[in-house]
C-alpha cells in the first residue's frame, strides 16, 4: 500500500473544565460548543466546527426509578438492541461495570447514516435516578481515529456528581 502515513492524530494543547447539573468533564480548549438543537439537557461539543458529525455529547435524563446492579444485564441488552436497529450496525464491544452506586454500560460500534459509515463510543452512566449518556463519534472511522486521543481523554474525564446543581469547579481541581 505504499509508504506508511505519518501519525495524523490531533494533539491536545490544553483542557477546559465544563460542569453541568450532576456532571463534569475536561475537554480540549479549542473545541466548539454547538448546543442541542432539540432542547435536550446536556452538552454538545465539536472538535472541528466544519464537521458536525464528529462530536462529543452529554445528555442527562431523569429515570422514573433508580437502577441497581441487577438491572445492568437488561440495560445492556436494550442498548445492544438499539444499536442493532441502526443501519449496517457492527458492535465492536459491549461491557458493563459497577462501582458502588454508579452503574456503567459502554459500547463501541460502527453504523451507517445516510450511506456514510460512522464510528461511535457510548457510555451510559447511571447514579440513582440520573442517567448520563456520553457519546464520542467520528463522522467516519478515519475521523474518529484522527480525534481518538482527544475523544478518549474527554470521555474518561467524565464524572457523575450527586445533587441537582452543577458542582463547584473549585472542588474539581
Amino acid at each position: 500500500m505504499g509508504d506508511a502515513m505519518p501519525d495524523q492524530r490531533a494533539a491536545i494543547t490544553g483542557l477546559r473544565l465544563r460542569t453541568g447539573v450532576g456532571y463534569s468533564f475536561h475537554h480540549p480548549r479549542d473545541w466548539h460548543a454547538a448546543g442541542w438543537q432539540d432542547g435536550r439537557a446536556g452538552e454538545l461539543l465539536l472538535p472541528d466546527a466544519g464537521d458536525p458529525a464528529t462530536l462529543f455529547a452529554v445528555e442527562t435524563i431523569r429515570l422514573p426509578e433508580a437502577l441497581t446492579v441487577d438491572d445492568l444485564p437488561v440495560a445492556a441488552e436494550e442498548l445492544s438492541a438499539a444499536i442493532a436497529e441502526l443501519e449496517e450496525p457492527h458492535l465492536e464491544a459491549l461491557e458493563t461495570k459497577s462501582a458502588g452506586s454508579l452503574l456503567a454500560i459502554s459500547a463501541t460500534f460502527t453504523f451507517a447514516e445516510h450511506g456514510t459509515t460512522r464510528r461511535r463510543w457510548v457510555r451510559i452512566l447511571v447514579h440513582g435516578t440520573r442517567q448520563l449518556t456520553v457519546t464520542a463519534q467520528g463522522s467516519s472511522p478515519e475521523r474518529y481515529a484522527h480525534w481518538a486521543g482527544q475523544l478518549y481523554t474527554t470521555m474518561m474525564s467524565v464524572r457523575v456528581h450527586p445533587g441537582d446543581t452543577p458542582p463547584d469547579p473549585r472542588t474539581l481541581l
